[in-house]
């Protein structure tokens, strides 16, 4: 929350009139657009219709779904929303902003952060709320501060500003800024506080309450003495700031009783001075440091300041009269677009050494940067200002945040960043830069965000967009820890809060991912983070997951390989991280999946993926592959092992779905090759009583039609309405249950033509009838083996899902090897085609038997949806739009019967189809 620019300017001018300041000059509680930064007429590197824009809730939960994260510098961790926003948030105000960090330093791996609750455009939020870890930020649970405002059962009509903070015996503090009635002319400085480790919270202590339009409050902060045993460990210090119709300055209070009772305001700052954004931090003599922002004389340009800092020897109860500069001159930057901490400092201090750090945004050579300065005499003397961003001139640069670990050496610095921005996608992004030599030497930037957020869908505030002006960090305690960020963005369609897990080192390696993808007790546990273990249970090794650029804690499904066969030559390539050099990876052959040799390359071999090499294969020869990876001593394998020239066929397909009129039918897909092919195609509804299937479809009819034609080559309404002793002995050689004699059930043999031909079979309801049907296609041909035998490539159906009622494919593979197999579950990819009425967030589940053996809900997030739109365009099947909510899983599988299961992604009804591919 920071002045407002003409608000600040008369106030600078020495004005005395209550005009020059009015009372409700607070920008949190504003309903008007006075002395507000309103979206300005956007630059070339803007967007034009920023502000134009209606703001709407996302078409689903997230807005990203479907969207692949990017594969980030090895340092950084997945990035993690902090739970689902409260139910007790009103439906259209679920925006969060300005997040803060705490760590404690009893165990680190306890986190707390704290943001706004429901945004509100005209100031504050609904409330505030937290999320608490308990293992280092790898999982967090979250809820509203209890008894702070209405919508948690307190007295308080609005809450902002939350900061967080954990006392040296573990107790949990929570300060906002609360309001108790309209405007900030009635508003209370409050710490929330938790004894027992955030199970239970006591009600909010009033640190202090103004009720006069002479007193705003605004910009509190909080500070923990966290160093048991130091002089004054657990006081707590909070500091704020008071608007008065001619001034701003600053006070402070502490308490020495974990929060019970403050001591008296301390002015910080002389009652006539412009000041704002208070960071106070001890040292570890138990004496506190406060940098703060003063103004400068305005002219035309109100964006200057200066940076001063005090230090209170007796921790926060009394100040010095004079402040020490920290920097001169500032020019601030304020983005065009979005409502950000223009005025607002960073600020950290080295809890075992001291040193104190201070981050800030200005423009230096016209260009916004992030730069950081230096004290290593307790705040007596200042470094020069170093530049720690190198966002591209001209980008956006806010909000930074900084921390230290305990040693001063290691010092990071996190930000909003819009190097990524657009005219037509206005993004926010969050970068870091690191030190590991006290702030004397930068890592170039890294970056922290997976995914880009439209900063159109956060809420829209009389300073623009608005995420918050300050974010949330905190330094590791120890080698083995990751520094941990919070930061808003808009990636699910409404600002969220968003965490992530970095590693601080110069190298990024697999020991910098396993610290920033594990806690502390699994790093000390081989069976759960060594290079070995699979933490999620794919089949993929976290030193796999690690080179592939996966996460280890959810199980992708599908092939990390990307592989094609033809008669004498394959082509093999592996999913492969940019920046894993430290994992070398070839490729094996086996005739006999027992001994491996290397593989061959043939540079002339097929080469259309990327990393992909060529390799010879013995004419008529059944060859394994399989990847190698190796670091140092240890070598793991991949767990999928495709194979050319094997014997596996696609014997059959069998989908249970609902049958009704229209484009609503039961409809079943086949491509055959090789020759004339015997099929055995059925269509069962009363046959499927038996087995307790409920609401069949009483009379099915079946009807055959050329791929590209409408006329039927074959059809059959009873099975047996005429003699079909050839149709009841196919039944037997496949090995399906038979039909009652008698029976409406339908079923017919069909001879499909020669080369490749493709078929569709219907299944309707004689009448117009509805309900549950079962569709199915049987190879019966007389050969059963042979490398040039009929063969089907392809099955298909299309039906209905609805809640309860998914579409169920079985598929059956014969052989004695495993085959490559794609299978999809078509929604919006159908819709494209204009097929009415399709699912519009289809879910994949794979079964073998009873057990669930894969499964898949946006093609694009398994393990390698490069090589399943490469696999689908070699078989010759349709294309899936970039980041569809269409499902698949590229799979190798060894023989038997399969069952795919397709359902609606949050109870979603329509139509879906789900393909199963020959893929080799």
């Amino acid at each position: 929350m920071r002045l407002p620019f003409a608000l600040l300017a008369a106030a600078l001018a020495g004005s005395s009139s209550p005009a020059a300041l009015p009372p409700d000059l607070h920008r949190e509680t504003r309903s008007d657009a006075v002395s507000e930064k309103v979206p300005a007429p956007r630059t070339a590197t803007a967007t034009a219709d920023v502000g134009a824009v209606a703001l709407s809730a996302a078409r689903y939960p997230d807005d990203s779904k479907g969207v692949a994260p990017l594969v980030l510098d090895a340092r950084v961790g997945p990035n993690l929303r902090l739970g689902d926003d409260p139910d007790a948030l009103p439906s259209d105000q679920r925006g969060q902003a300005e997040p803060h960090l705490a760590r404690s330093a009893a165990n680190p791996e306890v986190l707390l952060a704290t943001f706004q609750e429901g945004r509100l455009a005209a100031g504050a939020a609904v409330s505030c709320g937290y999320a608490l870890s308990r293992d280092g930020g790898i999982s967090w649970t979250r809820n509203l501060i209890p008894q702070l405002t209405l919508a948690s059962g307190g007295r308080f009509l609005r809450a902002t500003d939350p900061v967080a903070a954990i006392g040296p015996q573990g107790d949990l503090y929570l300060n906002t800024l609360c309001f108790t009635g309209t405007t900030a002319n009635q508003s209370a400085v409050v710490v929330s506080r938790s004894v027992d480790g955030g199970a239970t919270w006591l009600p909010p202590t009033t640190v202090f309450e103004s009720f006069t339009s002479n007193a705003s409050l605004d910009k509190n902060w909080m500070a923990a003495n966290d160093a048991a045993g130091a002089r004054n460990a657990g006081r707590l210090a909070v500091t704020w700031s008071v608007f008065t119709p001619t001034a701003v300055y600053l006070q402070s209070s502490v308490s020495d009783d974990r929060g019970v009772s403050w001591s008296p305001p301390a002015n910080l700052t002389p009652v006539t001075s412009v000041n704002q954004s208070t960071q106070p931090a001890f040292f570890p003599d138990g004496s506190l440091l406060v940098p703060y922002i003063t103004f400068l004389t305005p002219s035309t340009n109100v964006r200057s300041f200066r940076i001063d800092a005090k230090v209170s020897s007796d921790g926060g109860r009394t100040w010095p009269a004079n402040a020490t500069t920290v920097v001169n001159n500032v020019t601030g930057w304020d983005d065009p677009d979005m409502r950000d901490g223009i005025y607002l400092i960073g600020s950290a201090v080295a809890r075992a050494t001291g040193e104190a750090f201070i981050a800030y945004t200005a423009v230096i050579d016209g260009s916004p940067r992030v730069l950081v300065v230096k004290s290593s005499n307790r705040g007596a003397t200042w470094s020069a200002p170093i530049v720690v961003s190198d966002n591209p001139a001209g980008t956006s640069v806010m909000n930074p945040a900084v921390a230290a670990t305990p040693d001063g050496r290691g010092v990071t610095l996190v930000w909003m960043d819009r190097r990524h921005s657009t005219a037509n996608f206005p993004t926010i992004d969050h970068y870091v830069a690191i030190s590991l030599d006290g702030g004397a030497t930068w890592q170039p930037n890294i970056r922290l965000s997976d995914k880009s957020g439209d900063i159109r869908n956060a809420t829209l505030a009389g300073g623009g967009y608005m995420l918050g002006d300050y974010l949330g960090l905190v330094a590791p305690f120890h080698s083995d820890q990751p520094a941990v960020a919070v930061w808003c963005d808009t990636r699910t369609g409404n600002a969220d809060p968003i965490s992530t897990r970095f590693a601080l080192t110069a190298t990024a390696n697999f020991a910098s991912w396993r610290t920033a993808h594990f806690n502390s007790a699994e790093l000390t546990e081989s069976a759960q983070s060594s290079a070995a273990a699979d933490l999620d249970g794919d089949g993929y090794s976290n030193l796999v997951e690690y080179a592939q650029g996966t996460d280890p804690r959810i199980p992708e499904s599908g092939s990390g390989l990307y592989f094609t066969a033809g008669v004498s030559t394959a082509a093999l390539g592996d999913r492969r991280a940019p920046g894993r050099d430290d994992v070398a990876v070839s490729f094996e052959t086996s005739l006999d999946r027992i001994s491996w040799t290397p593989a061959v390359g043939n540079p002339a071999a097929p080469a259309t993926a990327p990393a992909q090499e060529g390799f010879d294969t013995p004419p008529g020869q059944t060859t394994f592959f399989r990847a190698k990876y190796q670091q140092g001593e240890t070598t793991i394998y991949s767990p999928d092992t495709p194979a050319t020239n094997n014997d596996a066929r696609l014997l059959s397909l069998s989908t249970r779905g609902t049958v009704k009129t229209g484009g609503a039918q039961l409809i079943a897909g086949f491509v055959t090759a090789g020759g004339n092919m015997r099929l055995l195609t059925r269509a069962a509804g009363p046959g499927l009583a038996p087995f307790g299937v409920t609401n069949v479809l009483t009379d099915p009819q079946l009807a055959i039609v050329p791929a590209g034609s409408s006329t039927i080559v074959a059809a059959n309404n009873d099975w047996d309405a005429t003699p079909a002793p050839a149709v009841a002995a196919a039944f037997a050689q496949v090995g399906v249950f038979p039909f009652s004699a008698g029976s409406k059930d339908a079923a017919l043999l069909f001879t499909t033509g020669p080369g490749t031909a493709g078929y569709t079979a219907t299944v309707s309801g004689t009448g117009g009838q509805t309900g549950t049907a079962l569709v199915e296609v049987y190879d019966a041909s007389a050969v059963t083996a042979g490398p040039d035998r009929p063969r089907l490539l392809n099955v298909a159906t299309r039906g209905e899902v609805s809640p309860g009622v998914p579409l169920v494919a079985g598929f059956v593979l014969r052989g004695s090897q495993p085959r490559r197999v794609l299978i999809r579950a078509a929604g919006p990819g159908i819709a494209a085609l204009n097929v009415a009425q399709a699912i519009d967030d289809p879910k994949l589940d794979l079964y073998r038997g009873a057990d669930l053996i894969m499964q898949n809900d946006d093609w694009s997030l398994g393990r390698n949806p490069f090589a399943v739109a490469t696999t689908a365009a070699q078989v010759g099947v349709f294309a899936f739009g970039a980041n569809s909510l269409d499902a698949a899983l590229l799979v190798t599988l060894e023989p038997g019967a399969y069952t795919a299961v397709v359902t609606g992604v949050g109870a979603t009804t329509g139509l879906a189809l789900v393909e199963v591919y020959d893929a080799n």
